[in-house]
């Protein structure tokens, strides 16, 4: 609680002498003490972490250690999945705009891209960026077959 201050007041000293040529001196010295400080506070840490070594491998220490990543790394496909849902839904909004269009051009416009695209977000992407405004501008199954085989 005590080095929270006196950090802050170390950092505004280095940044007020790094502004001014005259306070150079400061700035050397206010650096040496932040590294100083810093260096404490890690070998503090490994001193705890030496002296607590047999306590810190029980089973429930390392399940709590290791819990937080594992599920980050569990929850990368869904992450993946919503981008690619919602790339995929940013490409569609672009048939709803534009000319009418029959609803089962819109669901065959859907399929057909799709099936070409899958589950690759980056080739979406790029879909989306060159064929946003011909995809507006699909009237038939014809349009939709050449910005298909256009595109990827």
């Amino acid at each position: 609680m005590i080095l929270q201050p006196v950090l802050a007041i170390l950092a505004m000293m280095t940044v007020v002498a790094q502004s001014d040529l005259k306070h150079r001196q400061i700035k050397g010295l206010a650096q040496g003490l932040q590294a100083l400080f810093g260096f404490g506070i890690l070998a503090l840490a490994l001193s705890q972490e030496i002296r607590s070594y047999v306590t810190s491998h029980t089973p429930i220490a390392v399940r709590s250690v290791f819990l937080a990543p594992v599920l980050s790394a569990m929850s990368l496909p869904w992450l993946y999945m919503l981008l690619v849902l919602r790339r995929y839904e940013e490409l569609f909004w672009r048939l709803k705009i534009g000319p009418q269009k029959a609803t089962g051009l819109k669901w065959y416009a859907i399929r057909k891209t799709v099936s070409k695209l899958r589950l690759r977000a980056d080739a979406i992407q790029i879909f989306t960026q060159i064929h946003a405004l011909d995809l507006m501008q699909v009237q038939e199954r014809e349009d939709v077959d050449r910005l298909l085989a256009d595109g990827c």
